[in-house]
Parts: structure tokens; C-alpha cells; sequence
């Protein structure tokens, strides 16, 4: 495959994950009950401060995503890969 789509398809799946991290970011905040997300998450936050765990599964995604949203954004980013979906809501529900 051409160079120029293998860049297509990084840009496309730093884009995917991003918009999955605010998704469950704005779904899992507490405090507010407004539905509305910029009135509940706050713009100027030092992502630095925070950490994202990446629950997924082996060769799903590109192996240095996780490095470069941690270089574009600071929060540190730990992925742990499952090999079902069982396995993974099996994590997600133990708490």
C-alpha cells in the first residue's frame, strides 16, 4: 500500500480514538447534570495531570498511537489488550 494511505489511515485512527476518549470523557464526568458537554468539561485542563487505560485488543489499532496522543497531549496512556470481548467487559465490569 502507498505510503500516502498509511498516513491517511494514522490521521484517520488518531482521529477515531480521539474522538472515543472525549466520548467517554464526557460521559463518565461527575458533578454536573447538564447534557451539554462544554458546560461540564473544562477547556483549560492540564491533560499532564491525567492518565487514559486503553482497553482493547492486540494489533487492533497502530502500535505507536498510544505514544503519540501521549505526546500530543501530555496525559500518560497505558493500553491492555484483551483477546475477546468477553475478556474486556469482563475488566470493565469487575470495576
Amino acid at each position: 500500500m502507498p505510503r500516502r494511505h498509511h498516513v491517511k489511515r494514522r490521521k484517520l485512527a488518531m482521529g477515531s480514538a480521539v474522538a472515543g476518549i472525549l466520548l467517554l470523557v464526557s460521559a463518565c464526568s461527575s458533578g454536573s447534570t447538564s447534557d451539554n458537554a462544554s458546560e461540564t468539561l473544562d477547556p483549560n485542563a492540564d491533560l499532564k495531570k491525567q492518565s487514559l487505560v486503553v482497553s482493547n485488543w492486540a494489533a487492533y489499532m497502530p502500535e505507536d498511537l498510544p505514544a503519540n496522543f501521549q505526546t500530543l497531549t501530555g496525559a500518560k496512556v497505558t493500553v491492555t489488550n484483551h483477546a475477546t470481548n468477553e475478556e474486556i467487559m469482563a475488566k470493565l465490569t469487575a470495576g
